[in-house]
Parts: structure tokens; sequence; C-alpha cells
């Protein structure tokens, strides 16, 4: 098992940025501001598309994401999404991402990789066996001191008849192995409305994570609704599974989409202690 101080990065309120987020992209330091005046520890930058240009998406404008969440004390986790279609260029990509430098020294405090498919994505035994041979390169490029998660699918959904045949035999385990921290994708917006469903959601994903780890300590970021979508109520009983299940970490995807009423429903949010036994 990973040391479990290597989990601090993907701890507390996190946000999410990908690429498409112009307006965000805009305006960095605005962006920054408006998270970490909501309390946001950890902000979930998206390095680069998933298979063209440059391994750091526009340079200048992560170069000024990192300034100032840096000044404010704020870590920041380049994320990146492989289609597993040629792993030695996507862990270059990868890597180009944890190796970047700004001309003030910023870098990205950990690299988190968002496990899911895309176009062209080979069938599961190919994919599997890619997923584990990217992640163990990084890791092997890495070391051992450097911050890595996995941004896995809905363990839930997962779990599910439709999950089973999209994505059987989904390698828990041996990514345990490698990676600090699990940050599952929960969208309990995807799985139903109301209250009860936010709260049965976000219950069995962080369950079904720890059994199929084998590690009731394994360390979560859980990443709930969707935030277009989410509604007030929904977001409250996400805080409150939260504070009852245990988790290191949680937000909603993304940051763009969060509203008045999905900042107030994340406000009552608690945390577990990275290595603490996890859940009630």
């Amino acid at each position: 098992m990973r040391a479990p101080a290597l989990a601090e990065s993907f701890a507390g309120l996190g946000a999410w940025v990908s690429i498409f987020d112009d307006a965000l992209w805009a305006r960095p330091e605005r962006a920054v501001a408006s998270m970490h005046v909501r309390g946001v520890r950890t902000l979930y930058l998206q390095s680069a598309s998933s298979r063209a240009g440059p391994a750091v998406f526009r340079p200048d404008r992560t170069t000024r994401f990192l300034r100032a969440a840096h000044v404010r004390g704020m870590e920041v986790v380049a994320w990146y999404l492989p289609p597993y279609t040629a792993p030695a260029y996507e862990l270059r990509r990868a890597l180009g991402a944890v190796r970047y430098r700004s001309t003030e020294g910023d870098r990205f405090d950990a690299f988190a990789l968002d496990i899911e498919t895309a176009p062209g994505s080979p069938d599961v035994p190919l994919r599997n066996r890619r997923l584990l041979r990217l992640s163990d390169g990084l890791r092997r490029e890495l070391g051992d001191r450097y911050s890595i998660g996995a941004i896995i699918p809905s363990p839930h959904g997962l779990d599910q008849p439709h999950g089973r045949r999209w994505w059987p035999d989904f390698p828990y385990r041996r990514l345990r192995r490698i990676y600090d921290a699990f940050l599952p994708m929960g969208y309990y917006t995807y799985h139903g409305d109301g209250a009860r469903n936010a709260v049965r959601d976000t219950r069995l994903n962080l369950a079904i994570l720890r059994r199929e780890t084998g590690d009731p300590a394994v360390p979560i970021h859980l990443i709930g609704g969707g935030s277009e979508s989410s509604s007030l109520a929904e977001g409250r009983a996400f805080t409150r599974a939260v504070n009852r299940y245990g988790a290191i970490g949680a937000s909603m995807y993304s940051h763009i989409g969060m509203g008045p009423e999905d900042w107030t429903a994340l406000e009552g949010l608690r945390f577990q202690d990275v290595g603490a036994p996890l859940g009630p």
C-alpha cells in the first residue's frame, strides 16, 4: 500500500477545470479567486487534450492558474485522459505535465490519471494491459515521493450490469498498489434524481471502492453530482453522506457549472484525516 501522506494533495474541497472551460481560461486569476473564497483547497486542472497538441494546454494560462493558486496556498493537480491507443506517447504527455515548470518555478503539485474510455479505445483486455502499463510507467518515472491519483468510473456504476459489460474485471487492487488516492466519478446526477438517490449513490460508491481495493482506509476524493444538474437538496444529501461514510476530499464536476446552491450545499462538508480508517 502507498504511504498515506502522499494522498494529502487530494484532500479537502476540490474544483475542476477542463480545457473546454474557455471562460475560466480567459481569466485564470479571477477563476482561482472565486474558488478560494469558497474554501477550495485543490484545483484540478486538465493538462492537455486526449491526443493532440502540447503536453501542457495553453502554457501561459496554465502558468497563471498555478501562480494564482499557489499564492493563495492552494494545490494544483494536473489531470489527463488517455485513450489507450499509444501507451508510450500517452506516458510522455502525462510526464510532460508533471515536469512542467514556469519561469517563476511553479509546477503541478500532483497528477491524476483520468481512467475512462475515449473514441478509439481498445477492448477491455488490451485496455487493462495498457492502463496498467501506463500506470506502472508513471510510478517508475516519478518515483515513490510524487503523488498520483486515479480518477476512476463510478464504482456503483461498474457494479451494475451495464458497467460490467463496459469494463469487466476493473483492476482495482492492482491500481491501489500504484496510486496514492482514488477519485471516483460518482456522479449521482447520472444515476437518478432526488436526495435519497444522492445518499444511496454516495454510500455505495465509497463502500464498493473499499471492498474492491481490499483497503478500508483507501484515500478517496469523491466527485459527486454534475454541478449543472444537482439541486440544493441533492447537494446537501451528498454532503451528509460524505460526512457519514467518510472521505478525505470531495467535489462536484465542474467548477464552471457551480451555482450558489451547489456552494451552499457543500458548506457543511467534513473530511476524515488521510490515513485514518474511513467510513462510519
